[in-house]
């Protein structure tokens, strides 16, 4: 008997560590795993956003016209807006991308093509976005 109750007292030391592992684990496990590109994405959804709700205000702070002028981060360019004043492609929605975000930021796409009724950017960071000229819409994917 007394052989048996030494040896209990032996693994009691380790009974805590045992529990600390076990927690560890637990913590893990329910921990979610993080997109180191999930920043990134939002800001190109925002900025996208931003110039395609900038071009819109452009439309109606110059009276509606058939064209409008907007200035990316390199140079002014001319867009034609739909009825509604949001900007469509001319030439593809690569040209529309690099009209509204600037040169540089034609790095940042994989390709783009033209579906139905939107223009569908794919990222080179795995992540898509579609453009909606009717409502001037941009949903990440």
């Amino acid at each position: 008997m007394m052989v048996l109750l030494g040896r209990r007292r032996g693994y009691r030391p380790l009974l805590p560590l045992a529990l600390l592992l076990l927690l560890l684990m637990v913590f893990y496990s329910t921990t979610p795993t993080i997109d180191l590109h999930a920043p990134a994405n939002g800001l190109l959804q925002q900025r996208l956003l931003m110039s395609v709700n900038g071009v819109r205000s452009e439309w109606l702070l110059q009276g509606q016209p058939l064209q409008v002028r907007w200035r990316n981060p390199e140079q002014i360019t001319m867009l034609l807006p739909t009825t509604n004043g949001w900007p469509q492609p001319q030439q593809g929605c690569r040209l529309l991308w690099q009209q509204l975000m600037g040169a540089p930021a034609l790095a940042l796409l994989s390709h783009s093509q033209w579906q139905q009724d939107h223009c569908h950017f794919q990222l080179q960071v795995e992540r898509q976005l579609r453009y909606f000229p009717a409502t001037g819409s941009v949903v990440s994917q």
